[in-house]
């Protein structure tokens, strides 16, 4: 990987709090991530596209309007297939983000028909991708776009690799949350104590999940503040993990998986072979 310089690093840091900070959820995800790569890899257009891989239909945001896109998308889904740069497949640079000059100079991508349909049309010449893992079924890509300008380098490439774990674990964050709003607090408490938390600890969790400053934490559950960061620390030591994103990562996972509840005097065994 590209070193950064420490300026880089300072960038990185203050883009990832603004992306991780109060009210990102379902809704806010794909704005705040258009925030984040804008600010870390400057930009002239910023897409999020999810396509169903059985039947590739392909649904496309962009971070703000481009007068060529209702032309140039609908091109861009017909031309992509041929082209490794274009056409979707996670596996293409074992997954790391690429560039337009990983596969063609600047004269040869403007020689290409789905330059000529999509990206002139758009007023775009340089392309930028980032594949995020997902769920089974569905394959996603954020693209980065640039009219002129310097080409997009190693020091780019580097910010994208740093970013592209948040921008994958955010989307599963929020995606689990939205999906855990109807739990109510003793059903998430429990949960949290059987992953292996104090009761007090779950408690704290629990609104560390909801997205609470520890001030607020602590008027809520009528404790010190002092004793509600010893409470985080704590869960960060019990959960493995070494800031406030991780936790809530880490909490709503629990939070998320199935759990198989048995009456009082059953076993559960499992088998192997």
């Amino acid at each position: 990987m590209h070193r950064l310089s420490h300026r880089d690093w300072a960038l990185l840091e203050s883009s990832l709090v603004a992306f991780y900070g109060p009210g990102l959820d379902a809704a806010s995800y794909v704005s705040r991530a258009f925030a984040l790569l804008d600010r870390i890899i400057p930009s002239s257009l910023v897409a999020y596209g999810e396509m169903k891989a059985d039947d590739r239909q392909i649904t496309i945001s962009l971070s703000h309007e481009n007068p060529g896109a209702a032309t140039g998308l609908p091109a861009f889904a017909r031309l992509m297939e041929p082209y490794a740069l274009f056409n979707w497949n996670p596996r293409v640079n074992d997954g790391v983000p690429f560039h337009r000059g990983d596969f063609f100079s600047r004269r040869q991508f403007r020689d290409l028909d789905i330059f000529a349909e999509t990206f002139r049309v758009m007023d775009i010449d340089d392309h930028f991708a980032i594949h995020l893992p997902s769920e089974p079924g569905r394959i996603i890509f954020f693209g980065i776009e640039r009219s002129g300008g310097t080409a997009f380098n190693e020091r780019d490439r580097t910010m994208a690799r740093l970013a592209q774990s948040h921008l994958a674990n955010a989307r599963h964050a929020v995606l689990a949350s939205a999906g855990l709003r109807h739990l109510p607090h003793d059903v998430c408490v429990s949960r949290l104590v059987r992953a292996g938390l104090t009761a007090r600890e779950s408690q704290v969790c629990h609104w560390l999940i909801e997205g609470k400053t520890n001030s607020e934490i602590a008027v809520i559950l009528g404790l010190r503040e002092t004793t509600v960061k010893t409470h985080v620390a704590s869960i960060f030591s019990r959960a493995g993990v070494e800031n406030r994103s991780a936790a809530l990562r880490w909490g709503l996972e629990v939070l998320s998986r199935p759990e198989l509840v048995l009456p009082r005097g059953c076993t559960f065994e499992t088998t192997s072979g």
